[in-house]
């Protein structure tokens, strides 16, 4: 069995860290996601395909595969043009010989071996999770022995609670019917219709996440998938990157994360926040809640505000509109190469974009967007 993983979309609603570093190479626990993937699989298949595209994203990708020694073969395939996931997945087709079987993956979800594990040792298979927020998923429906009856995308009402993951255990016979579907409304060739046309032919079980199942579709999932899988993989945190620098006098506590060639200045403190690699944090600067991107330089006395007053849930920008985070404490993403003045205050939600420089002495509302 080979392993398909999708990773040519792009990373706008993971702006501001995703205009800059591909959904795959973002660091959890300092190590690019990429690594969490060929860790669950590496014990289950005999080789990995990653789906990338034909723009700076897909080089990066391609580089860093490139650049490390994996316990597998990994090989990149490009996907011409963004037509959806079907069509992402039907790219691969040639590694495939006639009687396959293939394992398939989205690219910015975490799975654990575990669940995969118990995935592959069914013919045909697609991962399900029990969610309380149905509306917001592909929802699998099942027959009374938990094999698949259809798939209804985001419904209105209530069909089901049972999420489809984005994992699943077909054959390559999966291939032979992209040429049957047809665009969807959005303009994109779905692998939910393909498995729809597959199911009509062999039985798919539901099998069902047991361990965990990650989706990182927005900038607080990176806080949220660090927690949990510093957990999972037993990591102690706070978590010190190589070569960096912390003053005596500074304070990392909680679920922390600093990168490599970071240096923190006496007097700061750092609160579950995530730094990534070759920052620079002045003096006194308060940072909680947050993520700092790479080579950002951050001020004296920045403030890094994580609650709104009332205690209520923080609402952030998300492609011109605002999205719930669900959650009562969470401050800023700041992007790559950004740089923060002096005397900074940056309220909750708040994302700043890469490059971009704030004068001192001023108190953030809204995103900066270059």
């Amino acid at each position: 069995m080979k392993a398909i993983i999708l990773a040519a979309g792009g990373g706008s609603r993971l702006a501001p860290i995703g205009l800059t570093t591909p959904k795959i190479l973002i660091p959890i626990l300092n190590q690019p996601l990429i690594h969490f993937h060929i860790n669950a699989v590496k014990d289950l298949v005999e080789e990995v395909i990653i789906i990338v595209g034909p723009n700076q994203f897909g080089q990066q990708i391609q580089h860093y595969i490139d650049s490390y020694q994996w316990p597998i073969p990994v090989h990149t395939c490009i996907q011409p043009e963004p037509l959806g996931t079907a069509h992402a997945f039907h790219t691969a087709r040639n590694f495939f010989n006639e009687t396959e079987r293939v394992m398939c993956l989205l690219g910015d979800d975490v799975y654990s071996h575990h669940d995969l594990e118990k995935l592959s040792q069914h013919q045909f298979a697609i991962l399900g999770k029990h969610v309380d927020d149905w509306q917001k998923w592909g929802i699998l429906q099942t027959n009374e022995i938990f094999q698949l009856t259809g798939i209804v995308e985001k419904p209105h009402t209530f069909v089901g609670n049972i999420a489809n993951t984005g994992a699943a255990v077909v054959t390559s016979e999966i291939f032979e019917l992209f040429d049957q579907i047809k665009p969807s409304e959005r303009g994109e060739y779905e692998f939910t219709d393909t498995l729809t046309l597959l199911s009509q032919k062999h039985i798919i079980d539901v099998a069902k996440v047991e361990d965990y199942w990650l989706p990182i579709g927005y900038p607080w999932h990176i806080l949220q998938a660090s927690q949990i899988l510093a957990t999972k993989n037993q990591t102690d945190l706070p978590l010190v990157g190589k070569n960096s620098k912390i003053e005596s006098s500074t304070s990392i506590i909680g679920t922390s994360i600093i990168g490599n060639n970071v240096i923190i200045e006496d007097g700061a403190s750092i609160e579950n926040s995530i730094i990534f690699d070759n920052v620079r944090i002045g003096k006194n600067t308060q940072v909680r809640h947050s993520i700092i991107g790479k080579n950002v330089r951050i001020g004296q006395n920045v403030h890094f505000i994580d609650r709104l007053q009332h205690d209520t849930e923080i609402h952030t920008s998300i492609k011109g509109q605002a999205a719930n985070t669900g959650l009562k404490k969470f401050g800023a993403v700041i992007g790559n190469d950004a740089q923060i003045g002096d005397d900074v205050t940056i309220n909750p939600g708040i994302k700043i974009w890469p490059n971009t420089e704030t004068k001192n002495n001023q108190t953030i509302n809204s995103d900066l967007i270059l």
